[in-house]
């Protein structure tokens, strides 16, 4: 995750795995005391909840009261995003969800102040992402081919940088800021091989980090604030391995060239980075195919300091892995199973007779 992680929904009660002909999960069950398909985002103590109704509008509620924070049409659809400091979260809003299908189309893009009556409108465009203590936000848009900055506080600060992918019109680059004047993100060349380019503000200089040797790579981030983790996929039915990339601090992204690798797999994972802030673990899906060819995926976790792999989980078929409201979260057959954070709320029942308009 550099890329901050999407959250989707949460679990209405314990479900009994056996209806998927699965065994019974080691892993804690997210649950709530009400009802939970729209909600957006659950805080780690329970204090704030958002959600979107069927009404269309986005809503907060906390402390016993109910707040209307975005209005919107029946059929307005919601997700949200945050990073590892929880103090804003960014919302996208796709007012057309079930008559215009394409992950191309730009959604319009607010943030909030967690636990505040309130929402910014930034702009349109796809995968919001917030950074440095959640005073920027990123997004990219399709049509214009550019990764948008926006600084939160002071719009005469925002930038953008144009992205040089041509071939796949459904790419989304990954994207980090450093610090305010350097930036880390994906890029695909025009011959279709995957890379890291850092930008200097400053300088206004782009500089190549790394070059997957393979159009059938795929390349992720996932950073704690501290350290940089890159992880080099395979995709595609080439058995092409994956790599995990470290690299201690922000100011030594230039030993990336150097390959300090800190997990190597001859498999193709799925990955899908988690490392939460001030956290010695990083979390993936990882591929665990037997010799005999039978393909499953766990969710596995690298110890920083010792580097020793650990798998987790025991669901057989994980395909995704999130992080949202303190918690890392593996969303599945409509159950999410809590890998790292509290998964027992407090009592958070919406009282729906007080809404407060904003």
């Amino acid at each position: 995750m550099a890329s901050a992680s999407r959250f989707y929904c949460f679990t209405l009660t314990i479900i009994s795995l056996s209806c998927f002909g699965q065994s019974k999960s080691k892993l804690p069950i997210l649950t709530t005391k009400q009802e939970i398909k729209n909600i957006r985002y659950l805080s780690i103590d329970g204090k704030n909840t958002y959600y979107q109704r069927r009404s269309g509008s986005f809503y907060l509620s906390t402390k016993f009261k109910l707040f209307e924070i975005i209005k919107g049409k029946k059929g307005t659809e919601y997700s949200s995003s945050t990073s590892y400091y929880q103090t804003k979260m960014a919302i996208t809003v796709n007012r057309n969800y079930h008559t215009l299908f394409s992950i191309r189309k730009p959604l319009e893009i607010y943030v909030t102040e967690l636990g505040k009556p309130s929402a910014k409108y930034i702009d349109t465009g796809v995968n919001p992402n917030l950074h440095l203590k959640d005073e920027w936000i990123s997004f990219y848009k399709h049509k214009e081919k550019q990764l948008q900055f926006s600084n939160i506080k002071n719009d005469i600060n925002n930038f953008q940088i144009k992205i040089g992918s041509q071939l796949n019109p459904y790419f989304v680059p990954e994207v980090i800021m450093l610090n305010d004047f350097e930036i880390v993100y994906t890029d695909i060349n025009n011959n279709g091989f995957p890379g890291i380019i850092h930008f200097n503000r400053t300088t206004k200089i782009f500089t190549s980090l790394y070059k997957s040797v393979s159009i059938s790579k795929k390349l992720e981030f996932c950073y704690n604030e501290k350290d940089l983790f890159i992880i080099e996929l395979s995709i595609g039915q080439q058995a092409g391995g994956t790599n995990i990339y470290y690299i201690k601090t922000p100011s030594n992204y230039k030993k990336l060239k150097s390959k300090d690798i800190i997990y190597s797999s001859k498999l193709n994972d799925i990955g899908k980075m988690v490392c939460p802030r001030n956290h010695q673990n990083l979390y993936f899906v990882q591929n665990l195919t037997n010799p005999s060819g039978k393909e499953y995926f766990e969710v596995s976790k690298i110890d920083l300091k010792t580097r020793k792999v650990d798998v987790i989980s025991n669901l057989k078929n994980v395909t995704n892995l999130i992080y949202h409201g303190g918690r890392v979260i593996i969303p599945m057959h409509g159950v999410n199973y809590v890998v790292f954070g509290n998964h027992e709320l407090p009592d958070d029942k919406i009282n729906f007779e007080t809404v407060e308009q904003q």
